[in-house]
């Protein structure tokens, strides 16, 4: 643009920046720039998109974080929840989950089972530990599979070293408790005769109770 007055030529001209850090490192400041320059505006918006594409990442960052922190938790939830169903029989697991207190229980009639090896401590000494461990393991597999409460509507309560304890008639009664509990004791006595260590086959003891109370 040609101005007579001062027989001089001016170029109007604008600065060729994006943001306010590019503003700085030439020198320059936002009042340098004309109001009707739409430089200023170019820089103000993307300062802003900038701003509200950071609080976008953060959001999407702290919304992972707590999907992943769910998800931990629902396992960690079922893993509380397997246990508590392995040791509990599922009536008392329910209430416990719910936070609700379980009150003790008599029960007049009912049998409780309790099964060993015979001449454990004997077997510990003349075999190996890894031997004695699939032992176990083999021939409680075998008594969880006899345990099944849709078979003999018996209930495994726990097993301690050698030892394997099943109720009936708890906690849920049953008239047929003994009956089925000496169902479970003469198969449990038959698949421990196909159970052999060091050549020798493995005998187990089984001895009942009646009447008892649960907490």
């Amino acid at each position: 643009m040609y101005v007579e007055e001062s027989d001089k030529i001016l170029f109007p001209c604008s600065p060729h920046l994006g943001t306010l850090d590019e503003l700085s490192e030439h020198g320059l400041y936002l009042s340098d720039i004309p109001l009707h320059d739409s430089t200023r505006d170019l820089i103000l918006l993307s300062e802003q998109l900038r701003a509200e594409y950071e609080l976008t990442k953060r959001l999407e960052d702290a919304t992972d974080t707590c999907q992943r922190t769910y998800g931990e938790l629902q396992v960690q939830k079922e893993m509380a929840d397997k246990l508590l169903y392995s040791i509990l029989p599922p009536p008392v697991a329910d209430q416990l989950r719910l936070g609700n207190q379980v009150p003790p229980v008599k029960y007049q009639s009912a049998t409780i089972l309790f099964s060993g090896i015979c001449d454990f401590n004997q077997i510990c000494t003349r075999s190996s530990p890894i031997m004695v461990v699939q032992l176990l393991n083999e021939l409680f597999q075998k008594f969880d599979a006899l345990a099944e409460p849709r078979i003999y509507n018996v209930y495994k309560v726990e097993t301690v070293g050698d030892k394997y304890m099943l109720a009936s008639g708890l906690p849920e009664r049953t008239e047929l408790h003994a009956r089925n509990m000496a169902l479970v004791a003469l198969d449990m006595m038959d698949v421990a005769k196909d159970t052999f260590i060091d050549g020798h086959r493995v005998q187990v003891s089984i001895d009942h109770c009646w009447s008892t109370i649960t907490t």
